[in-house]
């Protein structure tokens, strides 16, 4: 069990053993900076009440190629923490769907995440 849990994101339950609980994360670990760089990625901007300014504008329906630099910008405005080196591609099945990849640095340690948009 983490020493400073967090609720990992996406918010999710494990069941093992004939028990259920929360997913958790360590304050401060590559899990929980993943998980805070991906709330920010997938919250759209005015969805919180309380800091409706939060996230980032949602790529999905964007016409032309989604600003990577401004993307990071934008993430790193909420998270200091993350050294976020995005990339792009084209996908090999449907060339209109553009593949963004964020590879995520916080020290010496290192997560990966991939999502169409």
């Amino acid at each position: 069990m983490p020493e400073i849990p967090h609720f990992a994101f996406p918010f999710r339950f494990i069941s093992a053993g004939g028990r259920t609980w929360a997913a958790e994360t360590e304050q401060g670990s590559a899990d929980e900076l993943f998980d805070c760089v991906h709330a920010i990625i997938r919250t759209q901007p005015g969805t919180r009440i309380e800091n409706p300014d939060f996230g980032v504008d949602h790529q999905e329906f964007h016409m032309g190629d989604v600003n990577l630099q401004q993307l990071q910008a934008e993430v790193l405005e909420w998270e200091p923490r993350a050294n976020v080196v995005f990339s792009s591609r084209i996908d090999e099945i449907d060339e209109l769907i553009q593949v963004i990849g964020a590879d995520i640095h916080a020290g010496k340690t290192t997560s990966g995440m991939e999502n169409e948009v």
